[in-house]
């Protein structure tokens, strides 16, 4: 059973990132985040010394929550199934701190995340082109599929969407290969 303390960080997190989508993040005030979470300030000066301390573990809490998504893949199969299921189960979360107010800090480091997980992956991979490279290349397009399909309140299914990017990026390496 959760702890208190973890149900009302859980409130924060979600007042936070449903006042992220109409107000920018640097306009959102302690206040404005107890007030949408239903919960007292004090509440959330028991959790956190100040705002900037909140940012940091909501950073970290979401880094390490989408970084659990991308661990689930395997190191041989592009399989993004449970991350765009997570995406989907968190669409208006993510869609504001992908899309709209572009969180710089979350981005980079969910970012590096990535980067290090395919770095794995085509570690395996014989091509003429250095896997930084690639790499940079592939995420670049994955990224952009993602933020498309949160921006546009696109409606298929996190299965279609494994299926675009396992097809993309199957294409891709074997080109490569070829």
């Amino acid at each position: 059973m959760p702890q208190r303390s973890d149900l009302s960080r859980e409130a924060l997190k979600q007042a936070f990132a449903q006042r992220l989508l109409t107000t920018p993040m640097n306009k959102i005030s302690v206040r404005d985040i107890v007030t949408t979470a239903h919960v007292a300030r004090s509440t959330f000066y028991r959790n956190f010394e100040d705002k900037e301390d909140f940012l940091t573990w909501l950073q970290n809490d979401l880094v390490s929550e989408t970084s659990q998504q991308l661990a689930g893949i395997r190191q041989t199969e592009l399989d993004f199934t449970a991350f765009y299921r997570f995406a989907e189960e968190n669409r208006n979360f993510m869609k504001a701190f992908l899309v709209g107010q572009r969180w710089p800090a979350f981005v980079t480091a969910l970012y590096q995340q990535a980067t290090t997980h395919f770095q794995v992956i085509l570690a395996a991979e014989h091509t003429a082109i250095p896997n930084d490279i690639l790499t940079s290349f592939i995420l670049g397009g994955h990224i952009k599929i993602f933020e498309t399909w949160l921006a546009t309140n696109d409606t298929r299914s996190p299965e279609q969407m494994n299926t675009y990017h396992q097809q993309l990026g199957t294409k891709l390496l074997a080109s490569l290969q070829g």
